[in-house]
């Protein structure tokens, strides 16, 4: 199985040859290795970059994906260092690299931010926060 790793992005792909991935269709699945907790945009879940705040579209334990307007806002690759997240009661202040910025079907974009700065307390703080919030949505 060939790890997609060295420009940050976090998922792996195979060939069903390989016994990696499975195959759809002729291609290859794409298998993410952390959890993406999906979430609707609420005051209290929010991700506030150079002061301006954005919805969550989602969070894992080492990234997170906001909707934007447009997607002249963030280039892959820029690095954010002023992100502050509030998930809940929870507020992290973290930087980040743009990963993606991508069309998605409501009509809006979605940018992938993977979290390269934040401290051990605030890692151990948002992998609770997913763990928790995976359990209410698988049970």
């Amino acid at each position: 199985m060939e790890q997609q790793g060295g420009n940050g992005i976090e998922f792996e792909v195979g060939d069903a040859s390989q016994g990696g991935a499975e195959q759809a269709g002729g291609e290859d699945l794409v298998i993410r290795k952390t959890f993406r907790v999906p979430l609707s945009g609420t005051d209290v879940l929010n991700a506030q970059i150079n002061s301006k705040s954005y919805d969550l579209f989602n969070v894992s334990e080492t990234g997170i994906c906001i909707q934007l307007k447009t997607s002249d806002l963030f280039l892959v690759g820029d690095r954010l260092d002023n992100i502050k997240l509030t998930l809940d009661e929870l507020s992290l202040n973290v930087a980040g690299i743009v990963m993606h910025v991508s069309p998605s079907e409501y009509g809006h974009y979605l940018c992938g931010i993977r979290l390269v700065e934040m401290t051990v307390t605030g890692q151990r703080k948002l992998k609770k926060f997913v763990k928790s919030n995976r359990r209410k949505l698988l049970g």
